[in-house]
């Protein structure tokens, strides 16, 4: 079951199953991102790439709502993120009195979910 906030690129959060499926419009465009990674391309290139392509990003929406674009730190925390490996974490962070911190990589609950990847 996702708890987060809005799922990482290409997934979109369904509120019936309460689960997250991918955005079948948006998985080429995510299989491309991976195959230029692989073949060598930097993270830079791949953002340029997406952005002289039109393709809105999934975090950098302006007020106004305009896209603001791709960045090379954008492409690599997609690259990144464990829920392509069909992984959830849960717990990263904790509060104490309003302080927030990280928690350390072994304390983590890290389960395999049942969205597809």
């Amino acid at each position: 079951m996702w708890i987060y906030g809005k799922p990482p690129f290409p997934y979109y959060y369904d509120k019936n199953t309460r689960s997250v499926l991918v955005d079948e419009t948006k998985r080429p465009i995510y299989r491309a991102i991976v195959e230029k990674y692989l073949n060598g391309t930097n993270l830079g290139h791949i953002a340029i790439w997406l952005t002289d392509n039109k393709i809105p990003t999934p975090y950098n929406i302006k007020p106004d709502g305009k896209n603001k674009g791709w960045s090379n730190i954008t492409v690599q925390r997609l690259l990144a993120s464990e829920i392509h490996l069909g992984y959830i974490t849960y717990d990263k962070t904790r509060s104490k009195r309003g302080q927030v911190e990280l928690v350390p990589e072994e304390e983590r609950i890290k389960v395999m979910g049942t969205h597809e990847n």
